[in-house]
């Protein structure tokens, strides 16, 4: 076959992938285009069926090795390419093997047959295959659960005012990356990053002091759901599951009469770690067509859903960077970094040649993060329009469960310290039966630990059961709040990154607009503070450095002594409330599956 004969040949499959790949970005062309095909297939299964069936037509066509070898190449390099288009928010690289291999293989097997038994034969085998592929979608596309088993009723029946709750949190979504939270004078509506996050906000409470009690997911997650510290429910980094007595919100919930579910687009949060307990109906992915596809199922109950948004963690990948008025990339910028920006280097704060990035670079990463954080919010705004068409009160809040560095202390990622870009987070909530008027803001230091039982008050909802730091931001919230009470009583407001650089403990203890910063000698887990002596301290002012970027701890040496001896009350009694609950299990192996997610989103070592 000469060059032109190939072209040919090649010419309708390239125009045919072209289209294929306008259409994966179109989801509303029609109702079977990629953008339909996709929640129903799966990206895997699709992406290994395209790529199968174009290496299976040349192969077959072609009818000879050199053939079977030119389809098979082409549909394992098309399959990879489909499933980059369709699947950017994870690289899920079992996925990406399946697609690649199962194409691959289909077209050696169209092959052999065409050679062996003729092309009639060798189509209908091939045809098998595809119908084989097909059918694993279903394993893709499937819920880890649909059903639990019951309860025997332990609460008073629901009012039937019970409002729907529903808690959305985002994943390494920075306070400044959302545009309610930009101060009034620089806002552009046209070029925020959460456009329907902003709208909501007109109708909530925006807290703009809340922080994270931990710099990463897990533990931060864990306790919005239960009301705990990581220091007492026990899921902290080296040991990150859930201490079994702990109740989280979603069995509190179902114990009351909810149904419950939810969607969860991160491993951290599925069921090897303990944090999907009490989910009636599990799935972990966030896709807003699954998410409405539950809504939309016919019950009686109030509903109680969690669905987790994945996106601006990395690898960050660029969707509409100039539509936010980003800075374009300079031809040297993104021959370095280029459009994607993989998990396992923004966790080593590296790229290829360098240790440092200019600032044209971190520009750029920074656009590409708010990018994601836009293409988040645009699924968030599927889903809330969805929730406007029920006729239930509505219940919801919103929180993001840690912040992302951008070399602020020189690194990139996030876990790494217990610094403000880590922990202040956006926190939004917006309550039923005009409960809680908005728009509103709190300036007040508040905590995500506060979030359980602030749902549970403002719902009318029994509290519960864990005792722990956590309380009812509901007095703090629009028409509740008396104005001639003055400000309440600072509270001392604790974050941890636990077992960080061989056993170290990083601790941040805020109070009002003091912060101390806490590093710990290696130690063994659940041990006491060590001595002062052996302790790493800094202490910063937020209200006057909201950066951190000044140490005061020597010209304040009373407001240390102050915010550490608060600190160790707080550490004797959350190591007495964690002994109650019988910790979790710091030696118990993440499953091999599990483990090799985590990696592909940049997690190793000690996590």
């Amino acid at each position: 076959m000469g060059i032109s004969s190939s072209m040919r040949f090649v010419a309708p499959f390239a125009v045919a992938a072209a289209l294929m790949a306008w259409m994966a970005r179109v989801p509303d062309v029609g109702p079977w285009t990629l953008g339909g095909l996709v929640p129903r297939l799966g990206p895997p299964t699709l992406t290994a069926l395209t790529g199968a069936a174009i290496g299976a037509a040349l192969t077959v066509r072609a009818g000879r090795l050199r053939g079977a070898i030119l389809g098979g190449l082409l549909g394992a390099l098309w399959s990879l390419a489909l499933f980059q288009l369709l699947d950017l928010d994870v690289p899920r690289r079992r996925g990406v093997l399946m697609a690649v291999g199962s194409s691959a293989i289909v077209s050696a097997l169209a092959a052999w047959l065409n050679r062996a038994g003729g092309v009639a034969r060798a189509a209908a085998v091939t045809g098998l295959g595809l119908a084989a592929l097909a059918g694993m979608g279903a394993a893709d596309r499937g819920p880890v659960r649909t059903e639990l088993p019951p309860l025997e009723a332990s609460f008073p029946p629901l009012s039937s005012d019970a409002p729907d709750i529903v808690l959305l949190t985002l994943d390494t979504t920075r306070f400044d990356a959302v545009g309610f939270h930009q101060p009034a004078g620089s806002y552009d509506p046209a070029r925020s990053t959460t456009p329907h996050l902003d709208e909501l906000s007109s109708f909530g409470v925006r807290f703009t002091a809340a922080t994270a009690p931990a710099p990463h997911t897990h533990p931060s997650v864990a306790s919005m759901l239960s009301g705990l510290d990581p220091a007492v429910h026990g899921s902290v980094s080296g040991a990150p599951m859930l201490a079994q007595g702990v109740v989280t919100l979603a069995e509190h919930l179902r114990a009351q009469g909810y149904a419950t579910a939810g969607f969860l687009d991160n491993p951290w949060l599925g069921e090897t770690f303990g944090l999907a307990r009490g989910y009636e109906h599990l799935e972990m992915n966030a896709r807003p067509e699954r998410v409405i596809r539950w809504l939309n199922e016919p019950r009686d109950q109030p509903i109680f859903l969690h669905v987790h948004f994945f996106q601006p963690h990395g690898p960050y990948e660029r969707r509409d960077v100039e539509a936010l008025g980003g800075p374009r990339a300079t031809a040297e910028t993104r021959a370095r970094i280029g459009d994607r920006f993989d998990a396992n280097r923004i966790r080593d704060g590296e790229v290829p040649g360098s240790h440092g990035l200019t600032p044209e670079e971190l520009d750029w990463l920074r656009e590409l993060y708010h990018s994601e954080v836009r293409a988040m919010d645009a699924d968030i705004g599927v889903v809330l329009e969805q929730l406007t068409k029920r006729r239930r009160s509505l219940m919801l809040a919103v929180a993001a469960d840690h912040g992302e560095e951008f070399d602020e202390r020189g690194s990139l990622h996030h876990s790494h310290t217990v610094h403000q870009e880590l922990l202040h987070v956006p926190l939004m909530i917006y309550g039923p039966g005009g409960r809680a008027h908005g728009p509103a803001e709190v300036h007040d230091p508040v905590g995500l630990v506060d979030l359980a039982p602030t749902i549970l008050d403002l719902a009318a909802l029994a509290p519960l059961p864990n005792v722990g730091t956590g309380v009812s931001l509901a007095p703090l919230m629009g028409a509740d709040r008396d104005a001639t009470a003055g400000p309440p009583a600072p509270r001392l407001i604790v974050s941890q990154r636990e077992r960080h650089a061989g056993g170290r403990r990083l601790l941040a203890a805020r109070l009002g607009s003091w912060k101390l910063h806490v590093r710990t000698p290696p130690a063994e887990a659940g041990a006491a503070l060590a001595p002062d002596e052996e302790l790493d301290l800094m202490l910063y002012r937020l209200d006057l450095d909201p950066s951190e970027s000044s140490d005061v701890a020597t010209d304040h040496p009373d407001k240390v002594r102050e915010l550490l001896g608060a600190l160790r009350r707080w550490d004797t009694r959350t190591r007495e409330q964690a002994g109650r609950l019988g910790g979790s299990s710091p030696d118990e192996p993440i499953p091999a599956a599990v483990d090799a997610n985590l990696k592909a989103l940049g997690y190793g070592g000690g996590r």
